[in-house]
């Protein structure tokens, strides 16, 4: 479901407080860029909580619940709570770096690394928010958003999943993902566990 399109009035931000998110932007050839996938606890749209419209779609990839804070509360939270303004200012700034990373990997790398590489984030990201030292996750995301969010085509994602389960570094069992070994597959990668 899209809970928010790209350039819709917007006057509010979003909490994750369960499921899987994700903002978009659409291309000019009709085609779509993931630009951040959102998990529990994460703060969405904040890109577009300046202009007063949405930078991007925010569209739910599974069951989600969101908590929805408006831009007059965001604000006064800065005023009255300097240490949760600071806390937030941080956020973004963790999100810009992520954003760089992400950048990074997209632009001068393979399909196999990009597909890693996310992968590794999302299982970081997750570990974050479940607290489990496990390497394995359900993935509701499919071939083509996987592609959209690294560039890459549906047929070059199957590709390159094919070849992390060749390596013998990931498992595949329908919608779970099981890193086999995390700590090889990073270094392999390059992937900086923020």
């Amino acid at each position: 479901e899209v809970i928010i399109r790209e350039g819709d009035a917007t006057d509010c931000l979003y909490i994750v407080a369960s499921g899987w998110l994700h903002g978009s932007v659409m291309m000019k050839d009709g085609d779509r860029q993931i630009l951040r996938f959102y998990f529990v606890g994460d703060i969405t749209t904040t890109f577009s909580i300046a202009w007063g419209r949405s930078a991007a779609t925010l569209q739910a990839v599974s069951r989600s619940t969101l908590f929805e804070i408006s831009k007059e509360a965001f604000g006064s939270l800065f005023k009255r709570h300097p240490r949760l303004g600071a806390l937030m200012f941080a956020i973004s700034s963790s999100e810009q770096v992520a954003m760089a990373d992400r950048l990074t990997s997209v632009s001068k790398t393979n399909g196999f690394t990009r597909i890693a590489t996310l992968l590794l984030d999302i299982r970081s990201r997750l570990r974050a928010v479940d607290g489990s030292q496990g390497s394995s996750f359900e993935l509701p995301l499919t071939q083509k958003d996987l592609g959209d969010a690294v560039g890459l085509t549906k047929t070059h994602v199957n590709r390159s999943l094919k070849a992390l389960e060749a390596s013998g570094l990931v498992e595949r069992d329908g919608r779970l993902i099981r890193i086999t070994d995390t700590a090889k597959l990073a270094e392999l990668v390059q992937f900086q566990d923020r």
